[in-house]
């Protein structure tokens, strides 16, 4: 079962993590501040929901196999994926191989990125 860790930016460049499950091409939807946030919570993390209604459109990106991006919206406030949950789902109909050039590398070489 292939986890992998992804990114969403959002319009002001701002980045926030989650955890992408490969085995369902799915987002798993909770976003995390800090890399290192997510992985302690990695395969163990909440399933979070915007209550606010302030999502708005996002970039996310994957580095599951060679990297993949598409658009989506996400709510930082309440630190969730809201809508582009992934290549397993009807809302990503569009999508780009690769890395994106505003993917945040790890500092510490192991870290998958």
């Amino acid at each position: 079962m292939s986890h992998a860790s992804g990114q969403v930016r959002f319009p002001d460049g701002q980045v926030m993590y989650y955890e992408y499950n490969g085995t369902s091409d799915v987002v798993c939807n909770c976003l995390y501040h800090e890399k290192a946030d997510m992985l302690k919570n990695w395969r163990n993390h909440p399933h979070n929901r915007c209550t606010c209604g302030h999502d708005e459109p996002v970039e996310i990106a994957c580095s599951y196999a060679d990297g993949i991006m598409w658009q989506g919206r996400a709510c930082r406030l309440c630190r969730a994926v809201t809508d582009g949950y992934g290549m397993g789902t009807d809302d990503c109909r569009e999508y780009v191989d690769g890395m994106p050039g505003w993917w945040v590398y790890p500092v510490s070489k192991g870290d998958e990125g």
